[in-house]
């Protein structure tokens, strides 16, 4: 292992919350008040105004199906297209500067989420373009799954699937208080709440609450690996892995 922090990386701001390599193996890293940068043959580059970046906050970042990488700042949205920024403020965007997820469509469009509204929009020259009406959601995570359905949580109510305009909401999920979903290669269903994550599978649900003797009821996020296997994040506990 190699520790790269402030003492040995100059460029490297220590509270990191995104890193993203992307399909030219480039690996990107967006931080929590050191703006962002970049670890390419061997060496940290930060990007700042000199570059065209502004913005030291970064709350969201992702990779669209044209190879592009977006990022969310307080400084507006920026996307990097072949070798340089493209910037696109956000009053001519968002009526608030609140973007949290960016889900990026094969066809090179993004789903841009805030609190709780989610934009499809198309970047055209420096604008975004607004393809469909926006829908609101509860402020949890959005995902899609290989047909292109969206599902989110919405609290109180269930797990929601959405299909363009048509929203259908499964309400054996109301009392469980789904946050976080999360969909891997196998069209399962991962919904993340205060009691454990649920799994949802050819329409079963199995209620996860303890694995190998470990409490999963904080478990705080799911990530799956190249080799299909499952990750789950426990808060202050263990990084554990599902096969």
């Amino acid at each position: 292992m190699t520790v790269f922090n402030a003492a040995n990386t100059p460029n490297l701001h220590p509270s990191i919350s995104f890193i993203h390599e992307d399909r030219y193996r480039r690996l990107w890293i967006g931080t929590d008040g050191g703006g962002l940068c970049q670890y390419r043959n061997g060496t940290f580059v930060r990007f700042d105004s000199a570059a065209g970046f502004i913005g030291t906050m970064i709350s969201a970042m992702n990779e669209d199906g044209s190879g592009r990488m977006w990022f969310a700042t307080e400084g507006g949205i920026f996307v990097f297209a072949g070798d340089k920024f493209v910037h696109v403020p956000y009053a001519r965007a968002f009526p608030e500067k609140s973007v949290t997820g960016i889900l990026p469509r094969p066809d090179g469009s993004v789903y841009l989420e805030l609190v709780d509204v989610v934009f499809h929009v198309r970047l055209s020259g420096d604008t975004l373009v607004l393809l469909d009406k926006p829908f609101h959601t509860a402020g949890y995570r959005v995902d899609q799954d290989s047909t292109g359905t969206l599902w989110y949580a919405v609290r109180g109510k269930g797990l929601a699937q959405r299909n363009g305009s048509s929203e259908h909401i499964d309400g054996r999920f109301a009392r469980v208080f789904p946050e976080e979903v999360f969909i891997p290669r196998n069209q399962e269903k991962w919904l993340l709440t205060p009691r454990g994550p649920y799994v949802l599978k050819n329409g079963s649900v199995e209620h996860l609450q303890w694995v190998d003797g470990i409490d999963l009821s904080n478990a705080s996020f799911v990530f799956e690996d190249r080799e299909d296997i499952l990750w789950l994040a426990v808060w202050f506990e263990v990084l554990m892995s599902v096969v």
